[in-house]
């Protein structure tokens, strides 16, 4: 099984606090995780973006997608980690995501 990768950022000048990086790096690692493990895809794009208030992660896949609403919004544990997480940071967590259709995850946490 092989997926494409596509990593792309944009206005990391400078890097973020540290306690913010250690924050945000499990949030990404479940969003890829899940898409390694469940989607089915065939290309991922990680992009990270960074504004002057708010740091920007997008995950997409091509993959298989889900419909929320078949599970009444009762997610898997990674994504309820991944939502906790969000929230511990002030952040925003949006998921846009139809069956056969792939799945697009948009986190903005105030940095």
């Amino acid at each position: 099984n092989q997926i494409v990768v596509e990593f792309n950022t944009h206005g990391f000048q400078e890097r973020l606090d540290s306690v913010l990086e250690i924050k945000v790096y499990p949030i990404i690692q479940e969003l890829i995780s899940n898409v390694l493990k469940h989607a089915q895809a065939k290309k991922m794009v990680i992009q990270l973006n960074r504004f002057s208030d708010t740091l920007n992660i997008l995950v997409q896949d091509d993959g298989m997608g889900f419909e929320r609403r078949r599970t009444g919004g009762r997610e898997g544990m990674g994504l309820k980690n991944v939502e906790a997480r969000v929230k511990d940071l002030d952040g925003v967590l949006y998921i846009d995501s139809h069956r056969g259709h792939g799945t697009t995850v948009t986190v903005d946490i105030p940095c």
